[in-house]
């Protein structure tokens, strides 16, 4: 009878995230860039253990509470904006 063991890659320890929730980053989708603010770190969810981060975009960038999107990127993708 074969045993059940969980995928190696429940056992790497988390790795220390490089943004934090309020952070603002920029990631390119398709040709054009945008900016946003971090509003989740999801952890090491993604495909090969990849740190994930969800990131809400503003329609508008001069108001941030009305007409949001909501993306999820992993951290490799983002760049922060200081």
């Amino acid at each position: 009878m074969a045993t059940l063991t969980q995928p190696k890659s429940a056992h790497r320890p988390e790795a220390k995230s490089r943004f934090k929730v309020g952070d603002r980053v920029k990631f390119q989708r398709v040709s054009h860039w945008l900016e946003g603010v971090i509003v989740e770190d999801r952890g090491n969810i993604g495909i090969g253990g990849r740190r994930l981060y969800g990131i809400q975009v503003a329609v508008d960038p001069r108001d941030y509470a009305e007409d949001t999107l909501y993306f999820e990127r992993p951290e490799s993708d983002l760049t922060p904006i200081t």
